[in-house]
């Protein structure tokens, strides 16, 4: 979580000096909007891709988690889940069931 800080703090900044930096420099008023507009579709097109990018990188590892855990860990705890099932389908038909009644 801390990179995802760090990045947030540096987009911001360097979105705060750019304001800055558009608002000091000598434009006329209309020229002034212009230019803000424009950087602002340009700051906006970029963290969508970023953002888009982003989302194909997680989308990609998740498939391969699911693809590690189907092939390694995961059908493997299936079959012992199968088997806790039955065991307790077994335990559930009832006392005596599987077991003979103690003789006195």
């Amino acid at each position: 979580m801390q990179t995802g800080k760090v990045l947030l703090g540096v987009v911001a900044g360097a979105a705060v000096g750019a304001a800055i930096g558009i608002l000091f420099a000598p434009q006329k008023g209309s020229e002034l909007r212009k230019t803000i507009a424009d950087k602002g579709g340009d700051a906006l097109k970029t963290v969508k891709d970023k953002f888009s990018g982003l989302k194909d990188k997680v989308s990609t590892l998740a498939e391969k988690g699911e693809e590690i855990l189907e092939t390694v860990g995961l059908g493997e705890k299936e079959k012992s889940l199968d088997g806790k099932k039955e065991d307790a389908k077994k335990d559930s038909k009832g006392p005596g069931a599987e077991k003979s009644s103690p003789a006195h």
